[in-house]
């Protein structure tokens, strides 16, 4: 079970961040909820022009803010589209998208990195403990030495951030291919367009003969 204390960063992903997330939305809620009755008590008759319909105007505003970031922490199903109409108040444009596109495939390449190098540093960490020590049969250990996990660290870290985990399980797919034949520093001098896979090249099309040679070959089976 994932401990969470003090010193817990609140990282994307992690559940101590959705967590406070979570309960903020709904506090924010309640506040607007007090708010608009206060703004209701300044002015009951709905003057579109006072400061009470400013009031108003703001915290249906935040409302609005909130409701999609508590969408997103509930879980509710709620579309880009939707989100973006709350947030900005118009439909979201092809522009816009193509942006989103590429802020994830961004975001997807530095978690990629991150997750291989955690896994490199787990993998160099490997050589340097006691192998007797981490044997998990009590048997092969000293008596009374209790296991040496030490990747409960890495573990604990991929829960905190699940982004981390496609790219430090392509490290430990390279290292178990190849039965832990390999230097983790080689990870480190790899790039991100390295790993990637080329695309196929296009089948060659068979040589075709000039017409002129063609021709020529034609009539000389016609002289034979």
């Amino acid at each position: 079970m994932l401990k969470i204390d003090n010193q817990t960063m609140l990282r994307p992903g992690s559940p101590a961040a959705t967590s406070v997330v979570f309960n903020a939305t709904h506090d924010i809620e309640n506040l607007c909820s007090a708010m608009l009755d206060q703004a209701n008590e300044l002015d009951t008759s709905l003057d579109a022009q006072g400061p009470a319909a400013l009031l108003r105007a703001m915290v249906m505003r935040v409302q609005a803010l909130n409701s999609v970031i508590m969408s997103y922490t509930d879980g509710d199903d709620i579309t880009l589209a939707a989100g973006f109409r709350e947030l900005y108040g118009r439909e979201v444009g092809d522009r816009c998208l193509v942006a989103a596109q590429a802020d994830q495939e961004a975001m997807r390449e530095t978690m990629f990195m991150e997750g291989m190098a955690l896994a490199a540093d787990f993998w160099a960490a490997a050589g340097d403990v006691d192998a007797d020590a981490c044997e998990l049969a009590a048997k092969y250990r000293k008596r009374g030495q209790p296991q040496n996990n030490f990747a409960l660290s890495n573990v604990m870290q991929l829960l905190e951030r699940p982004a981390l985990a496609e790219g430090f399980a392509a490290v430990l797919s390279n290292i178990a291919a190849v039965n832990g034949q390999v230097d983790p520093a080689e990870f480190a001098r790899l790039t991100y367009a390295q790993i990637q896979a080329a695309p196929p090249k296009p089948a060659r099309s068979a040589k075709r003969a000039p017409a002129e040679a063609i021709t020529a070959r034609a009539q000389i089976l016609e002289t034979v």
